[in-house]
């Protein structure tokens, strides 16, 4: 007998493999399935003529569509090739040795070493390791990346690529082409809650591209924070300032004339022991430091001033008593 008919071949290897091939009409003549007490003495290819097979027991059902090709079991209307359905739980479940699953349009695709593989590569795309600890893992084939995105629907793909995973190990949000390990575009980062905090350890850059090191001869290296263009806030507090400028108050702080002072800026330009407006202007000025400064010099004069008091009222005693 000769027919033309759709074929369906399922094939269960020891490892625990599963593979429905794909299903083609051709014309086979038909031999006889059993030989005796329902055992096959070869292999036997079923014609159905663009018919079902459906077998059917307690509330279950084995369901094979020839016209479209598909099978579905527990349901005699399966809307994709291969389709699982219960009333109350479904799952489908494949244990042995080495269980995998291989996702691939084509029929002789490796099955790698790892559990679940989409993709075409013979190397392994996505896997999922660690079942105690339900750790997953995804691994791309050479140079690739694991993009996420928006679908506005199923048949369009992505409408909005919103994450890049590259295969360097840099993540992008709103970037295909992260510059960084964490790159993000045209947004960013809210943190809220009680307790709430943003911890960096290492260098914060803002607007620049690299830290500095080195700044026409001055050591930036020890900072953290690096901004170009400015910062703007109601406080700042500088802690750890160390040797304060209440040494100038002590007895053996050898205060300079006034004299002494005059001399010095006419020769350098700038007021002793404060940095000359060529030094500010090349290297900056440490807030700390500057402040340490100003106040020595703010001290400096109340001494003077004091001197200078002392100075009037002894010449004021002078002149009251040549009035006399």
């Amino acid at each position: 007998m000769k027919s033309n008919k759709l074929k369906l071949i399922l094939t269960f290897s020891v490892v625990g493999i599963l593979k429905i091939c794909a299903v083609s009409a051709q014309t086979e003549t038909f031999p006889t399935i059993y030989t005796s007490n329902g055992v096959l003495n070869s292999n036997r290819t079923i014609g159905v003529n663009e018919k079902t097979i459906n077998f059917q027991g307690n509330n279950n059902a084995f369901f094979f569509n020839g016209a479209t090709g598909r099978l579905g079991l527990g349901t005699i209307n399966p809307i994709s090739t291969f389709q699982i359905h219960s009333n109350s739980f479904a799952d489908f479940r494949i244990s042995g040795m080495l269980p995998h699953i291989v996702f691939s349009n084509a029929e002789n695709q490796p099955r790698g070493k790892f559990n679940t593989i989409i993709g075409l590569s013979t190397s392994d795309n996505f896997f999922i390791k660690d079942a105690v600890a339900g750790q997953l893992s995804i691994k791309t084939g050479v140079m690739a990346d694991v993009a996420f995105g928006s679908v506005i629907n199923e048949n369009d793909g992505f409408a909005t690529e919103l994450m890049r995973l590259k295969y360097n190990g840099r993540l992008g949000l709103g970037t295909n082409n992260p510059q960084d390990k964490f790159h993000i575009h045209n947004g960013g980062i809210v943190v809220t809650g009680n307790n709430s905090n943003l911890r960096i350890q290492g260098n914060v850059l803002i607007g620049q591209g690299d830290a500095p090191t080195n700044v026409n001869g001055a050591d930036v290296s020890k900072y953290g924070l690096f901004v170009k263009g400015g910062v703007l806030t109601e406080q700042v507090r500088i802690s750890g300032v160390a040797n304060w400028a209440d040494y100038v108050f002590k007895n053996d702080y050898k205060l300079k004339s006034l004299e002494e002072v005059e001399t010095f800026i006419n020769k350098n330009g700038h007021l002793p022991n404060v940095p000359s407006a060529k030094q500010v202007s090349e290297q900056g000025i440490e807030i700390g430091d500057i402040s340490r400064i100003q106040q020595e010099k703010i001290e400096e004069l109340t001494l003077y001033i004091i001197n200078q008091e002392k100075r009037i009222k002894a010449l004021e005693a002078k002149l009251n008593e040549l009035v006399k």
